[in-house]
């Protein structure tokens, strides 16, 4: 459990300090990214035209801009 406590803390660390990380995966997941990836992909080379038929304004929720470039101090301990 401490060896899994401390690669959480290091994975932590490297997603506030450079905005990503690196996990390794496989099998059925790896399918499902490369699935995902690729219909976003397709979605984005999409013309803006083609593009506004998924547009849902009636359910628009604002966010606000996050990750380690918009936030002095981490959300929460880690």
């Amino acid at each position: 459990m401490k060896d899994f406590a401390n690669a959480v803390r290091s994975a932590s660390s490297t997603l506030l300090r450079s905005g990503y990380a690196i996990v390794r995966t496989g099998g059925l997941m790896k399918a499902c990214l490369d699935e995902t990836f690729d219909d976003a992909d397709g979605f984005f080379a999409r013309t803006a035209a083609e593009k506004a038929r998924f547009s849902r304004p009636d359910i628009l929720e604002a966010t606000a801009p996050s990750g380690p470039n918009f936030r002095a101090t981490p959300p929460g301990p880690i």
